[in-house]
């Protein structure tokens, strides 16, 4: 039961944010939309600012589950499409007083997918961690980089072409890190 009114919470906070800006949704607000109480909402959560990093993490692993993990071109392209299905929300988000926590999810939450790749792609495991975290950092900003664009220019890109082009730069920056270093 309690994964479900989880989820259920979830549901009604994504909801409320295709239609308003986040600073405007309160716990009253979600309790009315899911139909539970205050106590259910803290039980889940102590505030909406948890709420929302809960609700980051969760919409953002979709995106890059352990078994999509390798093929994070697919998985950049399916969350630039998901935010052109969603541009209420993501504005709504991207133009709010939280800006700064949802800045932080995206560097803390990619540090992990980033490394793990560029691990994956290092054969002989003679990088060393220091070099690792530095070319993930590199490319990190690079994807930022490409992802506020995209949020400036109203989200019009052809994500499969940009995501193609942005992908062919990182892999072969990566590989020639990686080559250099051995």
């Amino acid at each position: 039961m309690s994964n479900f009114t989880q989820e259920a919470i979830f549901q009604a906070f994504g909801e409320m944010l295709e239609r308003m800006p986040f600073e405007k949704i309160t716990v009253s607000g979600l309790i009315q939309e899911c139909g539970i109480s205050r106590n259910t909402f803290y039980y889940h959560f102590q505030d909406v600012y948890d709420l929302l990093e809960q609700w980051l993490y969760q919409t953002f692993y979709n995106y890059i589950s352990p078994e999509i993990q390798g093929d994070w071109r697919n998985s950049v392209y399916g969350l630039l499409r998901a935010c052109q299905e969603h541009k209420k929300l993501v504005y709504h988000l991207f133009d709010s007083l939280s800006r700064d926590r949802m800045e932080q999810f995206v560097f803390s939450a990619t540090d992990d997918v980033l490394m793990d790749y560029i691990r994956s792609q290092d054969g002989s495991d003679r990088l060393p961690e220091k070099k690792i975290i530095a070319i993930s950092n590199i490319c990190r900003y690079s994807i930022i980089g490409y992802f506020l664009h995209f949020l400036w220019s109203g989200m019009t890109h052809d994500v499969k072409e940009a995501t193609k082009e942005i992908g062919d730069l990182l892999e072969e920056f990566i590989a020639h890190e990686i080559e250099i270093t051995q």
